[in-house]
């Protein structure tokens, strides 16, 4: 989030919880209706919401200026994820949930009647996780100006995934058949790079072309659960990392949530009635 910019919703005895921004330029109220606003996101001074109609909820989005309605159908539009003034959410048809995605310009339908959670939005493409028949969890990237689609990874693990909202750079872990540890790729926007494949715990960092895991020491040879942290530099295309912490110590708690990089992101978990829809 923007540091210097807030939203909030006004729960007021006359109010239906009117959403509200402030930056520096002051207080803006963005909503004066009657009508419940809910799932409010921020990405800089870029709001969406999703809003009753009267009939439905729509998808909503403030640019900073003024405010477009993105839908306009006869189906419940929810759970906007929002990079900037693109934006991605899922509608219930009535039957299943389908994903769109709003690119600045227009908007444009990404899957039809699959099940997929968590959106996440990089510079320009949207990455998302699709449960596929056979259970495997499925990662797979949207290219909005081609309107093609591409696996990323087969056997992803779900909730792993580091975007880097900068650039169309996406890191995941996969399961590891061979040990109890996860498996370490990115995809660079033309191939994917595997880091390594001892991983310990099931958090990643992507931060300024800096990818953080925690992975056994190197003098150990994997034959150890003594986490250390270990940083790639995405930019490097032979996926060479290099172990940050002395590997002296079992640092393994103290860096497995690598903290100093992670920002906490609610999980859009989608669950079969689509009115329970949780953040």
């Amino acid at each position: 989030m923007d540091t210097k910019t807030i939203i909030w919703q006004d729960f007021g005895p006359t109010t239906s919880g009117e959403i509200y921004l402030y930056n520096e330029s002051g207080i803006t109220r963005l909503t004066n209706n009657s009508v419940k606003e809910k799932d409010i996101q921020l990405s800089g001074s870029t709001v969406a919401w999703s809003a009753f109609d009267g009939k439905d909820f729509e998808i909503y989005l403030y640019d900073g200026i003024r405010t477009q309605r993105l839908t306009n159908n006869s189906f419940d539009d929810y759970s906007p994820v929002l990079n900037g003034n693109r934006v991605a959410w899922f509608q219930w048809n009535n039957n299943q949930e389908n994903l769109f995605f709003h690119d600045g310009k227009k908007s444009q339908q990404v899957t039809t009647n699959l099940e997929v959670n968590n959106p996440l939005i990089l510079a320009s493409n949207l990455v998302y996780e699709q449960t596929e028949t056979t259970g495997n969890i499925s990662l797979k990237m949207y290219n909005p100006t081609t309107r093609t689609t591409r696996t990323l990874s087969s056997k992803l693990i779900p909730e792993s995934v580091a975007p880097s909202t900068n650039d169309n750079v996406v890191a995941w872990l996969e399961d590891n058949p061979e040990n109890d540890r996860s498996t370490l790729k990115f995809w660079n926007g033309s191939k994917t790079v595997t880091v390594a494949d001892n991983v310990l715990g099931k958090r990643i960092a992507l931060r300024s072309n800096k990818l953080l895991y925690t992975a056994p020491p190197k003098v150990y040879k994997d034959q150890s659960n003594n986490g250390q942290l270990f940083v790639c530099e995405v930019n490097d295309p032979s996926g060479k990392s290099t172990q940050v912490t002395d590997g002296q110590n079992d640092d393994y708690r103290g860096y497995y949530g690598v903290p100093n990089m992670i920002e906490d992101r609610k999980s859009t978990r989608l669950n079969s009635s689509h009115s329970s829809v949780s953040r």
